[in-house]
């Protein structure tokens, strides 16, 4: 059985101002939730996508948010050393036929983010991401773990939905106006485009 989802499936709201921002939030959670539920049965879920199998650092947990993920300054704690990810970056050039004078066209991105607790150096949660693409994807990372910190999302639903689409949910979601302490250090809040 597939999913399929729609942006007509989420309208926008019309009215005053602030009953949009509470419609557009409502309709990102119902989003999420639609994806995270009806997850294995889309298309879009990689191969060993299930939640248990999900590249994860195992001391980030929904109980575990406030002192982890929603703690300004967190992610440093466990990002790994540029020695680390430059080491794992050439590997990964090398896989696809490039050279490190290729470096500088990628970001070495952690599809899970570490701001939702994605595992650092699990090399199921690393990829080349060409920096063309890493803009978007950072609204994102700085998005969701505010929306999991404030309670509009679980910590499962945010990876989950980075995890299985993030393009598809970066056209469903824009980040503008939400305060986000993450070490993107961009500010960026979410509501339907």
């Amino acid at each position: 059985m597939q999913v399929m989802l729609s942006v007509a499936a989420f309208p926008k709201q019309k009215g005053r101002r602030e009953e949009r921002k509470r419609g557009q939030m409502s309709n990102l959670a119902r989003y999420l939730s639609i994806l995270f539920f009806a997850g294995a049965a889309m298309s879009v879920v990689p191969v060993g996508a299930d939640a248990e199998d999900l590249p994860i650092n195992p001391t980030v947990m929904q109980a575990t948010i406030r002192e982890t993920i929603c703690a300004y300054g967190w992610t440093k704690t466990v990002r790994p050393p540029y020695s680390v990810t430059n080491r794992i970056k050439s590997e990964l050039l090398r896989r696809v036929g490039l050279t490190d004078a290729d470096k500088s066209r990628f970001e070495l991105d952690h599809i899970i983010p570490l701001s939702l607790g994605g595992a650092p150096s699990d090399p199921r949660n690393l990829r080349l991401q060409p920096w063309t693409e890493a803009g978007e994807k950072d609204q994102l990372e700085a998005c969701l773990p505010r929306l999991v910190c404030d309670g509009r999302l679980t910590l499962d639903q945010a990876r989950r939905a980075i995890w299985t689409n993030w393009r598809k949910l970066f056209k469903e979601v824009s980040c503008s106006g939400l305060d986000v302490h993450s070490d993107n250090a961009r500010t960026f809040g979410a509501r339907f485009r």
